[in-house]
């Protein structure tokens, strides 16, 4: 896993979750702003990136530790959004929306999306990789692509309203249940 595609493929993928998440929640804030984007861009990037880091240098006997319980965080923290945002949409008009992107829901739901890039780093120390740069690009892939969809879900939402709103909070509680269901299928 040395050259740059593979890296940056790996990247993208470990990138996914974020920017379904990053699209999902710009809907529910009626105030989300470029600069909301740009600080759950920087926190997804940043979180991911850390955490890949952070498997890479704690090696196997951390993942051990995490594999038991990562993706009940992840669910619940899914799922708990997901769920408020199609109540908020199905239950009124604009005003029952928050209006801003809390600090303590941008720290959830970049803790609970980078769970995944825990066990990549310990892969990346597995392997023969270049850890360092793996950890930047995975970053800065999940810093754009979370960006972009930031931006691009708040115009969704503005143009198709909350019936995007309702889709959204239905993709967040999937990518939770699909990532339970996998590893308690395992």
């Amino acid at each position: 896993m040395n050259d740059l595609p593979q890296l940056l493929l790996l990247a993208c993928a470990v990138a996914v979750d974020t920017i379904a998440v990053a699209s999902s929640a710009s809907l529910t804030f009626r105030d989300f702003r470029r600069l909301d984007a740009f600080r759950m861009a920087a926190a997804f990037g940043l979180s991911q990136g850390s955490m890949a880091f952070i498997g890479w240098l704690g090696g196997v006997s951390v993942l051990e530790y995490v594999e038991a319980w990562d993706h009940w965080v992840v669910f619940l923290v899914l799922s708990v959004i997901g769920g408020r945002m199609v109540w908020e949409a199905l239950r009124g008009g604009e005003e029952t929306a928050p209006r801003r992107l809390t600090t303590t829901v941008l720290a959830a739901l970049a803790f609970a999306t980078s769970i995944d890039a825990l066990a990549v780093g310990v892969t990346l120390g597995l392997r023969d990789s270049n850890a360092w740069l793996a950890c930047l690009l995975i970053a800065a892939v999940t810093f754009s692509g979370s960006f972009v969809a930031g931006i691009a879900g708040r115009h969704l939402g503005e143009r198709f309203g909350k019936r995007l709103e309702v889709g959204g909070g239905l993709i967040l509680i999937a990518i939770g249940s699909q990532i339970l269901y996998s590893h308690l299928r395992e």
